[in-house]
């Protein structure tokens, strides 16, 4: 049996799209979150059967990876049911006032309302400890290379930051993405995905 359930993160907005998972969940244990619902984490790392997907979003000083820089990165783990590993994780990344400076117009209201400008400004991370803290939570949770699909909401544009910035993390996925997350339910193992409008 099947339920339908909203799942709402607040930072970044990762999941927000509407998403049917099994009644009966298969990990260990199971908590619940007051505006997630029941969530399920496991504890064992996954293989290639699980269809793992590592869901990335980031936050950019524009949309040019040739002269722009990733500002702040979260990433979240699921198999290909949808069921969350654990939290995720999230980091700030300290950023040359320059490139904070040149961003546009509306990089520069929507990044300063947030507070994400003056908190890069004061940010202890580095891009290099921060692309090695992501990486090596993947391989937390994904020890087998090119294993997991990259994914997220237009996760393309991500993927073109992340090349030229961790290329390290990109090595480690699968060459696959999954994007418009809002058209899927279910992600099998890497080419057995059932593709459905999950808005119908």
């Amino acid at each position: 049996m099947e339920k339908e359930v909203k799942m709402e993160f607040t930072r970044p907005m990762l999941l927000s799209a509407r998403v049917l998972v099994p009644k009966f969940y298969r990990y260990n244990f199971t908590q619940y979150h007051p505006r997630r619902g029941l969530m399920s984490y496991r504890t064992q790392p996954m293989n290639f059967h699980d269809g793992p997907l590592v869901w990335i979003d980031c936050e950019m000083t524009g949309l040019n990876p040739d002269k722009d820089k990733i500002l702040e990165i979260a990433v979240l783990i699921t198999d290909g049911d949808l069921n969350i590993v654990d939290d995720g994780v999230e980091y700030i990344i300290k950023t040359d006032k320059i490139y904070l400076d040149g961003m546009d117009a509306w990089c520069t209201k929507q990044h300063g309302e947030s507070g994400l400008t003056e908190a890069c400004l004061k940010s202890p991370h580095t891009k290099d400890y921060v692309s090695q803290a992501v990486l090596s939570y993947i391989k937390k949770w994904i020890p087998e290379q090119r294993t997991a699909c990259l994914a997220g909401n237009s996760v393309h544009a991500d993927r073109s930051f992340l090349v030229k910035e961790m290329p390290e993390v990109i090595d480690w996925l699968h060459y696959r993405i999954v994007g418009e997350i809002q058209h899927f339910i279910h992600v099998g193992p890497i080419g057995t995905a059932r593709i459905v409008n999950a808005n119908g």
